[in-house]
């Protein structure tokens, strides 16, 4: 008999054993990363949606604002802004309101008085120790003369009122009384911005120790711009 003969040589093979407990497996490493990737580009393709949104509603606010300019938080009620000169009443636009006259009448002005249309209520005052009359009744040299003021001597064709004070330009420095009849008017145009219209009611009788003449005046107080006085 042929003793045994050795088994030949056999290539070396790899076998798969059993996997140790909790090793990963390739595919299941491979599947987490891809969702780790898929989550990263789904948030940012969420936080470019959410920037580009923000974006339009901006751009939407600001075209809102450029259309409708009176939704600034000035315009809706941060602070009024008061309307330059005049009544402040009025809306833009709107004609300016001519301000309420108020009379005072039976003025007796004495020698070296006069009348301050700015004073409330209109009296006779000093001339000599106040310089803010509007006009001066001179006794002795026997005018009424324009202080601080314009004075125009009204004709008896004429409508006596305010738009007629404010319109007639035919000034002049002082007027003559023994000219004046009773009855007579004349505008005040007071530097101050005042405007008055007198009456010449007379002058005291020969038998009164008293040198005065009376008047009646109306008065607009801010009626026009301040005027430069007559001298």
């Amino acid at each position: 008999m042929r003793p045994p003969q050795p088994y030949p040589p056999q290539p070396y093979q790899m076998v798969s054993g059993p996997r140790p407990p909790g090793a990963p497996k390739k595919n299941s490493r491979s599947a987490a990363i891809g969702v780790v990737i898929a989550v990263v580009a789904l948030g940012g393709l969420v936080g470019g949606g959410i920037y580009l949104s923000g974006k339009d509603k901006d751009k939407g606010n600001q075209s809102q604002g450029q259309d409708n300019p009176g939704s600034t938080p000035e315009a809706s009620g941060g602070g009024a802004t008061d309307s330059p000169g005049g009544d402040k009443s009025s809306k833009p636009g709107e004609p300016v309101k001519d301000p309420t006259p108020k009379t005072y009448n039976g003025l007796n002005v004495t020698d070296d008085y006069g009348i301050n249309l700015g004073d409330e209520p209109v009296k006779p005052i000093s001339a000599e120790s106040s310089d803010a009359v509007d006009f001066e009744h001179e006794y002795y040299i026997g005018n009424i003369a324009a202080k601080n003021s314009k004075i125009v001597l009204l004709r008896t064709d004429q409508q006596a009122d305010l738009a007629t004070c404010k319109s007639e330009t035919r000034f002049a420095p002082l007027l003559t009384i023994k000219n004046l009849s009773k009855g007579a008017k004349f505008c005040v145009l007071s530097e101050t911005g005042n405007v008055g219209l007198v009456t010449y009611q007379g002058r005291a009788p020969e038998s009164d120790p008293s040198h005065y003449i009376t008047v009646d005046v109306t008065v607009w107080r801010g009626a026009i711009d301040s005027v430069q006085p007559s001298y």
